[in-house]
């Protein structure tokens, strides 16, 4: 079991661990303060009950859950977590990546999203600061060395027999902030790992430059035979990995939407530096057609949105930019799954089976193993 210690807090980047005795290892603190607003509790429900049923080495897993011991006390709920080294974003803030890391994080976020899709789960923001790695060698530096400490303001674990939500997107979404509470300390008290079947969690001494993907806050889950018009809101994602349906169409969008996001990501192993750094929605839209040209007639019909539309016609006509002469030095199988990945019309997007049985892949494809 996980008892209370010092939580240790980054004074820079507002990390938060401690170290667990019986482990003997360090572990992650993500302090959540959901009961502010009605969104952030339905958010902190979803998060908990996804990351309750996956178990896979790419995703993080849910060790622990601390909290106050009544409903009227609870302000904040502190998920333990497996402590990873760094995240994509802060290494790519430091270094440039081989060829070879590259394609072994790409390998592996697609791995961990290929889970995560097989579930009927859509992420929805997907980006490097989501992604979290746990290196060996010159990637080792990239721990947190600026640390303090700061007392736990609950000492209790809480452990349980089973978790019972909601189970359809529509019906968390209606929940009221008071029944989200509720059903979130409910979630917390009845919380066990192994009551829901969770593996033994994966300790750092046993990984090898792992990516785990992180943050399911906006995650959905996405029936292929249920309607979800009028659930699905384009307003997800971090603008610069956003796929342009959902910018451009109010209604509906796919597992597609991730894989977008996973392509901006390659982008940015490629050159350091995000892909389509729109400044807003229109100037988002503007950096993805000025590399990708203008939509064809075909692509444009699968916006069902006709403003959206009528303003894409409205505009110049732009040529499509070779990915060769944006990334020079790029391995060319990487580029050639970079526009496979990048393509405008979501159904015409590569799927994430597809992508990882991809030339650019193949030294890591093993359909057995994912």
């Amino acid at each position: 079991m996980f008892r209370a210690h010092p939580l240790v807090v980054s004074t820079r980047h507002n990390n938060r661990s401690a170290y667990d005795n019986v482990n003997k290892v360090r572990v992650a603190i993500k302090k959540i303060s959901p009961f502010e607003h009605q969104t952030y509790c339905q958010r902190t429900l979803r998060e908990i009950k996804i990351l309750l049923r996956f178990r896979h080495e790419n995703i993080i897993g849910i060790n622990d859950i601390i909290r106050a011991p009544t409903i009227e006390q609870m302000k904040d709920v502190y998920i333990v977590q497996d402590l990873m080294e760094t995240d994509l974003y802060k290494l790519l803030k430091t270094q440039h990546l081989s060829n070879d890391h590259i394609c072994y994080f790409l390998y592996q976020i697609l791995r961990g999203l290929k889970y995560i899709h097989s579930a009927n789960v859509l992420h929805r923001d997907l980006k490097p600061s989501n992604l979290l790695l746990n290196t060996t060698c010159d990637l080792k530096r990239h721990c947190w060395p600026w640390l303090v400490c700061m007392p736990c303001p609950w000492p209790c674990s809480l452990r349980g027999l089973d978790v019972h939500l909601p189970e359809k997107a529509d019906k968390l979404d209606c929940l009221q902030v008071d029944s989200a509470k509720y059903l979130c300390l409910k979630a917390i008290t009845l919380f066990t790992p192994s009551a829901v079947g969770l593996s033994d969690p994966v300790h750092m001494e046993n990984l090898q430059e792992k990516a785990q993907i992180c943050d399911f806050g906006l995650a959905r889950v996405a029936d292929p035979d249920h309607d979800h018009t009028g659930f699905l809101t384009e307003y997800v994602a971090t603008r610069w990995y956003r796929a342009p349906e959902i910018m451009l169409n109010s209604k509906g969008y796919t597992k597609s939407i991730d894989i977008w996001s996973v392509g901006c990501i390659l982008a940015e192993m490629l050159s350091n530096r995000p892909i389509f750094p729109g400044k807003h929605y229109l100037d988002q839209l503007n950096h993805i057609l000025g590399i990708l040209g203008s939509p064809s007639q075909e692509d444009l019909n699968c916006i069902i949105n006709l403003k959206a539309r009528n303003y894409l016609l409205s505009l110049p006509h732009k040529n499509k930019v070779p990915w060769n002469r944006l990334f020079p030095n790029a391995d060319s199988k990487a580029l050639d799954l970079l526009d496979k990945m990048l393509t405008f019309n979501p159904h015409k997007r590569i799927e994430v089976e597809q992508a990882l049985a991809h030339p650019y892949l193949e030294q890591y494809y093993d359909p057995s193993d994912e």
